[in-house]
């Protein structure tokens, strides 16, 4: 593993140091045993806000530059695969991280991929414009267009950031428009309520 290295991050809870984010990857890697792409374990690190997105990209491209992780081609998604030496800095540096952290962060990728089949009709893209970034989510349901939504970046790593949150609460964010449209506010005070509850969560 290379030395350590530092990104601030404020949110409580969550893991800043590099060195501890690349051993989290390993052994998350190494017990799935499950083809994950890079937006794939993004996303899922981002549920309860353990890694922030650019702490992540940096651990990543660590691996991928020191061949703990590489990446392999299947259709036209690239899935990320441990190798030996991968292997082997997840089993021994075990112990360096706490053992709830890990487990707890295993089975929320287990139930994130699972949702994500049964969401396969959902689909989110990045789009470059001359002047920035589309962001845009179709959601669909029995051969019917459910929703259009499309989001405009000025930034490559905004668009990245705003896809991995669509991917995160799509049905938020379609229940939310239906909410603002008819004038419901109690939907939108249930949403805000249940993300209050996810952030008192993550603190404790």
């Amino acid at each position: 593993m290379l030395k350590k290295t530092y990104l601030v991050d404020d949110t409580p809870g969550s893991i800043s140091n590099i060195y501890e984010i690349k051993i989290l990857i390993c052994r998350i890697l190494n017990e799935i045993r499950t083809k994950m792409t890079k937006n794939q374990l993004n996303a899922a690190l981002q549920l309860n806000e353990t890694v922030n997105y650019f702490n992540f990209c940096q651990a990543l491209k660590e691996l991928l530059k020191s061949k703990h992780i590489i990446e392999k081609n299947n259709g036209d998604k690239k899935y990320l695969v441990l190798t030996t030496i991968g292997e082997e800095t997840a089993n021994i540096l075990n112990n360096n991280l706490p053992k709830h952290i890990v487990e707890k962060n295993i089975k929320l990728i287990r139930e994130f991929l699972k949702k994500e089949y049964e969401n396969k009709d959902k689909k989110i893209y990045i789009k470059k414009k001359d002047d920035g970034y589309t962001v845009k989510l179709s959601l669909e349901e029995t051969k019917s267009n459910l929703m259009d939504l499309e989001l405009f970046c000025p930034t490559s790593k905004i668009a990245e950031n705003v896809k991995t949150q669509m991917e995160l609460k799509t049905t938020d964010i379609y229940k939310a428009i239906l909410a603002v449209i008819n004038n419901d506010k109690k939907t939108l005070l249930k949403i805000a309520s249940t993300m209050d509850e996810n952030l008192k969560n993550k603190k404790s």
